[in-house]
């Protein structure tokens, strides 16, 4: 690909001979609305082109504010899918979170037998449950983020590939 303006490879070479479809990037001078702009290249692309009135244009314009629009669909699409996927899985982690804690609850009944009959309260029982369920939560999310993190690092270096993460998101994720 090559970017050059149109008067300068039309001094050097016969544009018309060659067997090539070009693409005219047009930028608005300041001043200039981007509508008046567009109309007037489609103007004289008509006539260049000998398009006649009432006839369907030989070609397109596309406009970056068009491209701009597409891809802003298909992003929130992606957020929206990412979103579903994120709720399945918090879904998933919170019921293998509660066989875990079922599981523990299970296995120290005795424990708990004893600290009732020293004179612990249900609600402090419950506390330390509940903080080791956090705690367990806790640090299964920052091992998943130092996986995303080197996993991102490796196809920013390997690959050839720049992924930025925001570290925002890992926040709200974790608390």
């Amino acid at each position: 690909s090559i970017i050059l303006p149109y008067n300068a490879i039309g001094a050097v070479l016969d544009t018309r001979s060659l067997n090539y479809d070009p693409v005219l990037m047009v930028k608005a001078a300041p001043g200039v609305s981007v509508t008046e702009l567009g109309y007037e290249v489609e103007g004289r692309l008509r006539t260049l082109r000998k398009v006649k009135p009432g006839d369907t244009n030989n070609f397109s314009i596309n406009r970056l504010s068009q491209v701009q629009q597409q891809l802003d669909r298909i992003f929130a699409m992606v957020n929206l899918v990412g979103i579903v996927i994120a709720g399945f899985s918090l879904l998933v982690g919170s019921f293998g979170i509660a066989n875990i804690m079922f599981v523990t609850v299970k296995e120290r009944t005795r424990i708990i037998g004893l600290k009732m009959a020293i004179g612990a309260r249900a609600s402090v029982i419950l506390k330390e449950f509940l903080l080791e369920a956090v705690m367990l939560c806790v640090i299964g999310g920052l091992a998943g983020i130092a996986i995303v993190f080197i996993l991102s690092l490796l196809l920013t270096y390997a690959a050839d590939f720049p992924i930025s993460l925001n570290f925002r998101i890992f926040f709200t994720g974790i608390f």
